[in-house]
């Protein structure tokens, strides 16, 4: 009974992907060889090519402010994964900027049931590390799986990484992260909300 509803909710997710083509955008990816030279993945993510939200090169160097407002004009929708909604407006969201880049560290959650993953952030001056935790279905139970990043910067409210790009954001007065790109398909174009 378990795998069935399982079953069941990856189908109704895998249905949902990319359904709003003009409001989501093109899903680009890289080749899985440069995902694959991260030498800060582990696991069997080291594999998994990079996300890009179609916006631009995951190089571009756009920033994520720049990025969130291009979003915003364009009428753009952000995955929020929950039981509760599955996405909102880009212009919902306004950047974050903190008196200090180390008020951004912590753990910021994202999805719901099966597609759950924690996001741990770890902030020392403007430089950024971070964790991705989350859980497949492999060989009839739950396994836990990780993609790590580091050299990252902070600048303002965004933050980029090899292979990441993200903006610190309020959403109802209540801080979080927007994912812009990321090595994994784990996470697309999508809000965290900060624990």
């Amino acid at each position: 009974m378990r795998s069935s509803s399982i079953f069941v909710a990856l189908l109704l997710c895998a249905c949902n992907v990319g359904v709003d083509k003009e409001e989501s955008g093109p899903k680009d990816r890289t080749p899985p060889s440069a995902a694959a030279s991260d030498a800060s993945r582990t696991g069997a993510a080291a594999s998994i090519p990079a996300f890009t939200s179609g916006l631009g090169s995951a190089n571009d160097g756009a920033d994520g402010v720049a990025e969130l407002q291009r979003l915003t004009d364009t009428h753009r929708m952000i995955a929020m994964d929950r039981l509760d909604v599955d996405s909102v407006s880009a212009a919902e969201f306004t950047p974050n900027v903190a008196s200090t880049p180390s008020a951004y560290g912590g753990e910021y959650h994202f999805g719901d049931s099966e597609w759950e993953s924690e996001l741990t952030l770890t902030v020392e001056g403007n430089t950024i590390t971070g964790e991705l935790g989350y859980a497949e279905w492999e060989n009839e139970t739950w396994a836990g799986k990780e993609v790590r990043f580091g050299g990252g910067t902070i600048t303002g409210a965004s933050f980029t990484a090899p292979g990441w790009k993200g903006v610190f954001v309020l959403y109802n007065g209540e801080p979080g992260v927007i994912i812009l790109r990321a090595p994994t398909d784990r996470i697309g174009i999508q809000y965290g909300n900060k624990h």
